[in-house]
């Protein structure tokens, strides 16, 4: 009986590791590399991969020719998941908020219940050019808005 409990403690440690590390197999969309236009407005997301854990965008409008950011957002894998950063200009103090990761499969949804609007992001990948971007506050107030890729994937 000795024997079997010494085998035993490893095999569980591990077990519950394997498991561990399963639960935080979250991926980031990084088919959002590129440069986005917004189907029915000019404004543009631009996305750039920094590693497989970290992403890095923005979102601007052209005034003249010139990008005027509005926004910026980061995407970082993290021990705890996947988390979804943005810092609205002149909105929130500056302060950044976070959202995190609560489901991946065809769309990729990023949550934040204690924040005023939006509480939800959505980024749908319809296809390799276009994707459905959803902002919410997980019940009745929300828009929609499709993207447009302005550049190919390999750019």
């Amino acid at each position: 009986m000795l024997r079997v409990r010494k085998f035993f403690k490893p095999f569980l440690i591990c077990f519950f590791f394997a498991c561990a590390q399963t639960s935080h197999a979250q991926e980031l969309p990084h088919f959002l590399k590129g440069v986005w236009r917004m189907e029915s407005k000019v404004i543009y997301e631009r996305w750039d991969s920094l590693s497989p854990n970290s992403m890095r965008g923005f979102s601007y409008r052209l005034k003249l020719g010139h990008p005027q950011v509005k926004e910026y957002l980061t995407l970082n894998k993290t021990e705890a998941g996947a988390v979804y950063t943005a810092t609205v200009l002149q909105q929130n103090d500056g302060r950044s908020v976070d959202f995190t990761l609560t489901q991946q499969d065809s769309s990729w949804i990023f949550e934040n219940p204690k924040h005023d609007f939006p509480k939800k992001i959505v980024y749908k990948r319809i296809n390799n050019d276009e994707i459905e971007v959803e902002v919410s506050d997980g019940k009745s107030r929300s828009f929609i808005y499709k993207m447009i890729r302005m550049d190919s994937e390999e750019d």
